[in-house]
């Protein structure tokens, strides 16, 4: 059976660095907006499966894309993103915004 922490520890045998793994759903959402070139996006999580479904083929289901970006919220900050989740009376939204690039925060 997998294990986050098993593989996290074998990796760090070979790197004393904390490797930590970034959730594939997490990674997916953050290549749609690199390679989209999109800095913002503000809607529901429909809305974004749906771009995301007509930019790269990705399906994911609103609901999932939802959670798991809630679950992810520190990594997905983690590649230069802020997330915000609301209501509003027309349902649930999320909101991002790439803050900088993964690239730019790796030579800060």
């Amino acid at each position: 059976m997998f294990s986050e922490q098993s593989c996290t520890r074998l990796l760090r045998d070979e790197n004393p660095e904390l490797v930590k793994l970034i959730d594939p759903t997490v990674n997916q959402v953050s290549n749609y907006f690199t390679e989209s070139g999109k800095d913002e996006f503000c809607g529901s999580a429909t809305e974004l499966a749906d771009l995301m479904k007509a930019h790269s083929g990705v399906v994911i289901s609103p609901a999932v894309l939802s959670q798991k970006l809630l679950c992810g919220h520190a990594q997905f900050c983690s590649l230069g993103y802020e997330c915000s989740f609301y209501r509003t009376h027309e349902g649930k939204k999320i909101k991002i915004v790439r803050v900088h690039s993964g690239e730019e925060n790796t030579n800060a």
